[in-house]
């Protein structure tokens, strides 16, 4: 990359360079022809490729969906081997045997 520089030329055909400034746009620093630039810096036109790393694979949402659930098939029968909580369990499946309320399909469908 080179430093900008503004060449102006009127009708005459008088020309002069000067430096840009985009802060003061109104200051002219004239440049001496020949024009010789250095280069401010090597002008990248390539990035660097991104390496593969394992955490990008493993936080991608479509992993995360299939591997959370089987996760969770798998702990969580083990974590329900509490007994008090195996109860707990029971009890509510009684009740709701227990109510046994009509479903209201069946009640439409006897009118």
């Amino acid at each position: 990359m080179y430093e900008p520089v503004r060449v102006e030329i009127n009708s005459k055909g008088k020309y002069r360079a000067r430096k840009v400034n985009y802060i003061l746009t109104s200051q002219v620093i004239q440049v001496p022809y020949p024009l010789r630039m250095k280069a401010m810096s090597k002008f990248r036109y390539f990035q660097v490729r991104e390496q593969w790393r394992l955490t990008d694979f493993l936080f991608n949402p479509m992993v995360i969906m299939m591997v959370l659930p089987l996760l969770l098939i798998m702990i969580l029968p083990k974590m329900m081997n509490d007994p008090e909580a195996k109860e707990d369990l029971k009890q509510i499946s009684n009740m709701a045997k227990m109510s046994e309320l009509p479903e209201m399909s069946e009640m439409f469908t006897s009118l």
